[in-house]
């Protein structure tokens, strides 16, 4: 058994290391992440203001795009004039930062993280700067 050990540490590992990923797909045509919380983003209307439906999904895509592809966020709760996710980061679910979303406007600021104005955004891929 002891020989069989590196092995079975090896083939653990290897197992682990599929088990975070999430899919987005970037398309070379119109340069969109298609994974399913960025298309849904793409049916949030922030002109009339963000409901805590809203708020979720683009908390969600702001945590893939800028933060981790591995956790999420947890419930969303009011804070005044924005709306507040805190995060779970990798497997073990690590304490991550907290995402705050305007009622009014969906500006997004997460503290060590850029701040982004319009939350539709999110979708769009940043053009690559070598």
């Amino acid at each position: 058994m002891r020989r069989y050990l590196p092995i079975i540490c090896l083939l653990t590992a290897g197992l682990l290391g599929t088990g975070c990923q999430h899919q987005l797909v970037e398309t070379s045509e119109n340069r969109e992440l298609n994974g399913p919380e960025f298309v849904k983003l793409k049916s949030v209307v922030v002109t009339d203001g963000v409901d805590a439906n809203e708020a979720s999904c683009i908390a969600q895509c702001y945590f893939l795009r800028e933060i981790s592809g591995c956790g999420g966020c947890s419930v969303i709760s009011e804070a005044g004039d924005n709306w507040q996710c805190a995060t779970s980061v990798g497997y073990a679910a690590h304490t991550g930062p907290v995402i705050f979303i305007d009622k009014r406007t969906g500006r997004i600021k997460c503290n060590g993280y850029p701040s982004i104005e319009d939350p539709l955004s999110l979708g769009r891929v940043l053009k690559k700067v070598n």
